[in-house]
């Protein structure tokens, strides 16, 4: 799965390796069957690829600040790259798209005092009833509605209570996107399985993926 990744991003070994691992270690995914794990990994880093702006690299980046506390909360790599494509697509680069979420996230499950008020205000239900995180998609979902009676400047003061100053750019742009386009990133994600090994198809066949190909068997 990483050879094939690897040749199908054109991005270098050492670098679709280091991913892939780390979301199988990240998403507790090196157990069981580790080969159909890293396929799945693999498939959605190259759907992610195709609807956004985020390379095998960008991924990694921006996984690098977010994908432990999205798993932790229960967010598959599915969901979070969802929320990642949607960024890219709004121009918030890598580090940023994985600071600003790392941010969000954790305001969310453990909020300061300016959030808490902002989610009593807007009525957002952020846990279920076992305690659980609601996912992302839920918040997103949420925001759309309770902030559609507010004006455009105290929207924005409620994603910076929500968020923080640094990231609620991101937050703003989740929100921001339409029901449709969310929806579509999410579905080409969600039914990413095969993506990765059509897209090295195709690549095999130019030079620069057959000498990929041919790094990575050695």
């Amino acid at each position: 799965a990483i050879v094939t990744a690897a040749v199908a991003s054109g991005e270098e070994l050492a670098t679709t390796s280091d991913v892939i691992s780390s979301a199988l270690a990240i998403w507790n995914m090196k157990e069981g069957d580790v080969a159909a794990n890293a396929g799945r990994v693999a498939d959605v880093v190259q759907m992610a690829a195709n609807q956004s702006k985020l390379g095998m690299q960008d991924f990694g980046l921006a996984m690098q600040y977010a994908g432990a506390p999205a798993a932790a909360l229960g967010v598959s790599i599915e969901e979070l790259g969802t929320a990642m494509g949607i960024m890219s697509n709004n121009g918030i680069e890598a580090s940023t798209i994985g600071t600003s979420l790392r941010s969000t996230f954790s305001r969310l499950a453990a909020p300061p005092k300016a959030a808490a008020a902002a989610i009593a205000q807007l009525g957002l239900q952020v846990k279920d009833s076992q305690g659980n995180f609601v996912g992302l998609d839920s918040i997103i979902s949420q925001l759309r509605t309770s902030m559609a009676g507010y004006s455009n400047t105290e929207q924005v003061a409620l994603m910076k209570a929500l968020a923080g100053e640094e990231a609620y750019s991101g937050l703003l742009a989740l929100v921001k996107t339409s029901p449709e386009a969310y929806q579509q990133m999410r579905d080409a994600i969600k039914n990413s399985s095969g993506s990765s090994q059509e897209a090295f198809e195709k690549m095999k066949k130019t030079m620069k993926g057959a000498l990929e190909d041919m790094k990575g068997s050695i």
